[in-house]
């Protein structure tokens, strides 16, 4: 996985700012660097970030000098603490998909919210585990959590046709 050319496209994120954070479903989206507006086919205009990074495979986001878990793949699946501290809440008709139901949704606006987040560093190991340091001690780990060609994570520029597309398998350029 110690590709030249990997190395080259995650040396590009160092000292980029996590310009937004979104979800589709269970999927993770960064926006990365820079943002401007931009047209979409529709006629609407959307901010687009200089880097994209989606996360389709488990993720967390930690911080070791507070021994914390701050932000889960997992937290989608489970409701908000306002839903939680409803009366009325039931776990019958909680609808994990809806924005603002869960616990990511809460605990990401509080997290992107916390200061600036910007790249100090990253590491990648030989099966495309990838690990982002920010400056202010959290971390990002990202887990290859299948051994086919499933999508675990993909990181596209703005304005470039190329990405790179991590599998259980490897990597390749898109």
């Amino acid at each position: 996985m110690d590709n030249k050319g990997v190395r080259d496209v995650l040396d590009l994120l160092l000292g980029e700012k996590i310009s937004m954070i979104w979800r589709t479903s269970h999927v993770l989206w960064l926006g990365i660097g820079n943002t401007e507006e931009m047209a979409e086919v529709d006629g609407k205009t959307v901010k687009k970030s200089r880097f994209t990074l989606e996360v389709q495979s488990e993720w967390r986001v930690v911080n070791d000098s507070k021994k914390e878990i701050l932000l889960a793949s997992s937290d989608v699946f489970s409701p908000s603490s306002v839903l939680l501290n409803d009366e009325n809440f039931t776990w019958d008709t909680f609808d994990w998909d809806v924005q603002g139901n869960n616990l990511f949704d809460e605990k990401s606006e509080i997290w992107f919210n916390g200061g600036p987040l910007c790249i100090r560093d990253y590491k990648m190991n030989i099966w495309g585990d990838l690990r982002i340091f920010f400056f202010n001690g959290d971390c990002l780990e990202i887990f290859v959590n299948t051994s086919d060609y499933v999508i675990c994570w993909i990181l596209s520029q703005l304005g470039e046709e190329e990405k790179l597309v991590l599998t259980g398998a490897g990597y390749e350029f898109q």
